[in-house]
């Protein structure tokens, strides 16, 4: 069961929903959690345009189709380890006595050890930035308002297991939670900007920002392990790997030269290492050739 710590309320989502033996599937689509509700949750995701953000070049404009409680669109391999984004100005609301104009964005990507969420740093498309990392059991999320460190800004988080409670950002915009035994799906952004003003003849008091990003699980677990391991089979980087039962497990990376990505450097193959004395890694099987993912 999902547990989550946001507050029951609506947001756009981008996620992208992975099948074994199916094309990835980019869904964009209106919830109160990260799975699709009904066709009526539509409209509010009808006008927004969502955008593919590559390691470098241009933001390169989607189409997506309606199909049920979603738009959507199919991805390639390729394709499917890029970043998505999108905004949407919802207009103003009224809530106690208090108007205020509702922003809305929302990423979605690979694991967050791919390169495109870095990249994602350099391109100036969104107003509101969410920047997540993983580093020694921390998630460090990194939220940049029209390119500047955004201060005071609520961070909250959707997981498989486990709970955190939300935290806010520093004067580097930057909130760093322990993930060490949990699992993370993805999390929400809600930045308060004190500015007035009038929108289609309806005045108010401040704007809220709230960015939604999802991602593969995200897990980490300290293994305290004794004597050394033998090094892997292959040199790679941006690879996955998850640890279950005693065995460690790696599949895909690059083997060419850091940052210079290409298919034909995408290692296909699934590798496993017993915990246990004198153990080597053994060749489990292929499949396509995969880089930055999360193994879960």
């Amino acid at each position: 069961m999902l547990a989550t710590t946001v507050a029951q309320a609506h947001f756009p989502f981008l996620k992208i929903e992975r099948k074994a033996g199916q094309p990835a599937q980019l869904q964009l689509f209106f919830a109160d959690g990260l799975e699709p509700e009904g066709e009526a949750m539509l409209k509010y995701v009808e006008p927004m345009q969502v955008h593919m953000i590559p390691d470098s070049g241009d933001a390169k404009s989607l189409e997506l189709n309606t199909q049920g409680a979603i738009k959507a669109c199919n991805l390639d391999s390729e394709t499917a380890d890029q970043l998505f984004v999108t905004q949407h100005e919802l207009g103003v609301r009224s809530k106690e006595n208090q108007s205020y104009l509702v922003k809305y964005y929302a990423q979605t990507g690979p694991a967050l050890t791919g390169m495109a969420w870095r990249s994602f740093k350099k391109q100036t498309l969104q107003d509101l930035k969410v920047i997540p990392r993983v580093q020694s059991g921390m998630l460090k999320t990194e939220v940049i308002f029209h390119g500047k460190p955004a201060e005071d800004a609520e961070v909250s988080f959707y997981l498989e297991t486990g709970d955190i409670p939300a935290v806010k950002t520093n004067d580097q915009g930057l909130a760093e939670v322990s993930i060490e035994g949990k699992s993370v799906l993805g999390l929400r952004v809600k930045l308060v900007e004190n500015v007035a003003g009038e929108k289609e003849s309806k005045t108010y008091t401040e704007i809220r920002h709230y960015a939604t990003v999802t991602f593969p699980a995200t897990t980490w677990k300290t293994l305290n392990l004794s004597g050394d391991l033998p090094d892997i089979p292959e040199t790679v980087t941006s690879f996955g790997a998850a640890y279950e039962n005693g065995v460690i497990y790696y599949y895909g990376g690059h083997t060419g030269d850091a940052h210079a990505y290409d298919s034909e450097g995408q290692s296909k193959s699934l590798w496993a290492l017993k915990l246990s004395a004198n153990s080597q890694w053994e060749k489990l099987a292929d499949g396509p050739g995969l880089q930055g993912l999360a193994l879960v």
